[in-house]
């Protein structure tokens, strides 16, 4: 448990018992200000936090129309690879999309999640010429298999050698 959770905990530990009104007036009390300034600064907290989780995530479509792309064949082989990324079937795991990424000089910095990489993914696919689009697509449809795929095969297609003895 890290140490914000933990103070979060003693404080709900701490209303639990005394009751949200003396842990206020105590909490005043110890920093010399007026407990309507405690109040104001919690109900400023909330709202942004509150502000903080209302906002939407963007939908596949709106992410490929911040791309504006003029050609159509390159926005259309960009929308595939997008959908082919999300499907998994491009990129199929973090380690790969980390290292398309600095493949092509971008910093994957703090990545956790191909879904954390998607803008990134999109940016610099949006910056590729039409042709090199085309060719990552073609490269996707006929390699579009995850590391894991690929290991399951070969050790489903070595079992079958050792099963017809």
């Amino acid at each position: 448990m890290n140490q914000n959770a933990t103070l979060e905990l003693h404080i709900r530990l701490l209303v639990a018992q005394y009751g949200k009104r003396r842990v206020l007036e105590s909490l005043a009390g110890t920093q010399s200000v007026d407990v309507t300034e405690i109040e104001r600064d919690i109900e400023r907290l909330e709202a942004n936090a509150k502000r903080k989780k209302q906002r939407p995530k963007k939908s596949l479509t709106e992410r490929l129309q911040d791309a504006h792309l003029s050609d159509p064949a390159a926005k259309s082989a960009l929308d595939k690879l997008v959908y082919r990324y999300d499907a998994q079937e491009f990129l199929p795991n973090l380690r790969d999309v980390k290292r398309f990424l600095e493949s092509m000089g971008v910093e994957a910095g703090k990545v956790r999640s191909r879904l954390d990489a998607l803008p990134k993914v999109i940016k610099v696919l949006a910056n590729q010429p039409g042709d090199q689009l085309q060719t990552l697509l073609e490269e996707s449809l006929t390699s579009g298999r995850s590391d894991l795929g690929m290991i399951t095969d070969q050790i489903l297609g070595e079992s079958k050698f050792h099963t017809d003895d």
